[in-house]
């Protein structure tokens, strides 16, 4: 008489994708707000973003997912080439033009971002 029901494998799914949506989102924010942060005390933290992307992603959704993986990695590189443009005082034609001439830094802290969103945006079970 007191049978569990369960919902549907799909939906849990969908609904784990969505709360790992909104932590990544979370994450971007708080990422790009401590970024500026700390590039205004001189500090060049470009991975951080990236991080708390996948970071956030992975503590809301509750589950492991490629595709939340291949998102959070996709919402690195946009929120790290908007923060990396805005620090680099050019419109972003220009910056987009001269990309190849930044600092191997640069491409190093961006890599290490989308590499930790993807990570943990991957989740934990």
């Amino acid at each position: 008489m007191n049978e569990i029901q369960h919902e549907p494998s799909g939906s849990s799914e969908l609904v784990n994708i969505l709360r790992g949506l909104a932590g990544a989102v979370l994450g971007a924010v708080l990422g790009a707000v401590l970024f500026r942060l700390a590039f205004s005390a001189g500090y060049y933290m470009l991975a951080m973003p990236g991080a708390l992307i996948g970071i956030g992603c992975s503590f809301l959704s509750r589950s492991r997912s490629i595709v939340l993986a291949v998102i959070c990695g996709l919402l690195a590189v946009g929120v790290g080439t908007y923060l990396e443009w805005t620090c680099y005082d050019e419109p972003f034609s220009v910056f987009i033009q001269e990309i190849g001439l930044l600092g191997n830094m640069t491409y190093l802290m961006f890599a290490l971002g989308v590499v930790f969103a993807a990570w943990f945006g991957f989740g934990r079970d």
